[in-house]
């Protein structure tokens, strides 16, 4: 069940640039040893804050510690907090903690490690934090693991640095989970894990692989900005109804992802930021056309240029004329050839122009008393040819004829004994041919040179 939000929250950070001990990298100073059952005494009595203390072998296995928990410059060595339950907040600011155990331990208040050097060897494991917990500018050493561990709240991680693997293995996270500005010196893997609402990676850092592997997403996906250096895995992440993806800026080396697993889910098109959605959509050609994924690249670029339009339609751009030229736009490049990527549809496209003007010269037809076999005179329909021996047949089947070489070959392909609108809609039916020819020229070529 996630926390209320009256519940108290993990104090603020206290970062300053100017002080040598607000880096995680600083060393622990000036810290004065203390008798381990002693502190420990303390601690389960309810005394509240502890600076400077340096201490090895506490234990707090299996204990309730009532009230809130501050430790600030502290050094811990093989703390055991293997399922104990915390009932107020718990911080620890500027500490070094090493060789020690939260294994299955419950944070029921919210937690802050803090500008805190980490070096555990054994993995998070059964750890359940009901409010937020966060873990802003530290540093963590080695290998760090998550597993089946569960945030009820807000995950943090704000601009601290994993120097191993970072694996979460079958955690869970009912709030946000922010990674942002994180650093990761290897790489990042999430196994069997969910999440109900958003990931945030905007501006984190990871080195080698980032892999989502039988792990479900509920919000968004949030790479804006991030720097990810070796093949991204988001093959084997399940996206729920809700879930989006951001890309803006982001520098991508290899994304795998296929676009039926992200058609519809860029969250800035879902929120009618076309112009941003422009510039992502190129972010995901540029990707998959360095993984030679060409039909994936097409794919990108045709919503590249659709999402372009609608930005300029929804700015206004060039007033009428640019609506006349968006028109245009939509009919000729949009839905007849997909600009460019789509040979199928421009024959699609032809052989439905082809036939709709055959349906047009047929009207004639059909309004004449007499249909004659007679190249005599001019009439407002075209002359039949002899095929079946019925004139009105033969003048249909004609009708299809000459739309099929009016549409290849222009007027001269065609009976110019005809007068009226039928050689304006010839004119005008050789020209579209003469377009159509050309774009499935260009899409076809496109299709077969890569």
């Amino acid at each position: 069940m996630s926390p209320e939000t009256t519940e108290p929250t993990p104090p603020a950070p206290t970062a300053d640039e100017d002080r040598d001990d607000a880096s995680a990298d600083a060393p622990i100073e000036d810290v004065a040893s203390v008798d381990a059952g002693s502190l420990a005494k303390q601690i389960l009595a309810g005394t509240g804050r502890f600076e400077h203390v340096d201490c090895a072998g506490v234990s707090l296995a299996k204990q309730r510690v009532e009230g809130a928990l501050e430790f600030v410059h502290c050094r811990f060595t093989r703390l055991d907090c293997k399922k104990t339950k915390f009932a107020g907040p718990v911080t620890f600011r500027h500490c070094r903690i090493e060789d020690s155990a939260f294994s299955n331990a419950t944070f029921e208040g919210p937690v802050l490690f803090e500008h805190c050097q980490i070096a555990l060897r054994r993995p998070w494991v059964g750890l359940t934090a009901k409010a937020t917990f966060a873990v802003r500018s530290c540093r963590f050493e080695g290998k760090t693991t998550f597993e089946g561990c569960k945030f009820h709240g807000r995950f943090d991680g704000w601009d601290s640095r994993v120097l191993g693997w970072g694996d979460f293995v079958r955690c869970t996270w009912d709030g946000e989970c922010d990674l942002r500005s994180m650093h990761f010196a290897e790489g990042l893997v999430f196994k069997g894990c969910a999440f109900a609402e958003d990931v945030l990676m905007r501006g984190a850092s990871v080195q080698m692989k980032l892999a989502f592997e039988q792990t479900k997403l509920g919000g968004t996906l949030d790479l804006q900005k991030a720097k990810l250096h070796d093949y991204t895995y988001l093959d084997g992440l399940e996206w729920g109804e809700r879930a989006t993806l951001r890309v803006w800026n982001a520098i991508l080396r290899a994304v795998l992802v296929k676009p039926n697993q992200i058609a519809g889910r860029l969250a800035s098109e879902r929120e009618g930021d076309f112009g941003k959605a422009t510039e992502e959509y190129g972010v995901l050609k540029t990707n998959y056309a360095g993984l030679n994924w060409f039909d994936e690249e097409d794919w990108a670029y045709y919503h590249m240029k659709r999402v372009r339009r609608l930005a300029r339609a929804r700015a206004g751009e060039g007033g009428f004329t640019g609506r006349i030229a968006r028109t245009a736009d939509w009919l000729i490049f949009d839905k007849a050839c997909a600009y460019g990527t789509s040979p199928l549809r421009v024959l699609a496209s032809s052989m439905l122009t082809i036939f709709g003007f055959a349906c047009l010269y047929a009207i004639p037809l059909f309004a004449a008393s007499d249909v004659s076999y007679s190249t005599l005179e001019p009439t407002g329909y075209f002359h039949p040819y002899r095929i079946t021996g019925v004139p009105r047949l033969d003048g249909v089947i004609t009708c299809g004829i000459g739309s099929a070489s009016s549409f290849v070959s222009g007027f001269d392909g065609v009976d110019k004994n005809v007068e009226g609108w039928v050689a304006l809609a010839l004119t005008v039916e050789s020209l579209a041919g003469m377009l159509l020819l050309g774009l499935f020229i260009v899409s076809f070529s496109r299709k077969v040179i890569r």
